[in-house]
């Protein structure tokens, strides 16, 4: 599968979702956000180590400081 179809199936699956999302309650859609925080702080080390990398293709590549700016974790 292409990365363009790879994206355009995880955009899918998102806008399913934020509609399932929708029609939870409040309390159903705070237990959804907390388990998606623990699963970013669980695999941090990996997603910094990710997002280095976009940094460092992005500043190579020398797309831009707007991008930079948006790809930067502080």
């Amino acid at each position: 599968m292409s990365l363009q179809k790879d994206i355009i199936a995880m955009a899918r699956k998102a806008k399913k979702a934020s509609l399932l999302m929708a029609t939870l309650s409040t309390q159903e859609k705070n237990s959804a956000l907390a388990l998606m925080a623990r699963a970013i702080l669980k695999n941090s080390d990996c997603l910094i180590k990710e997002n280095q990398k976009d940094l460092a293709t992005t500043q190579r590549e020398g797309d831009g400081n707007a991008l930079l700016a948006r790809l930067t974790l502080n």
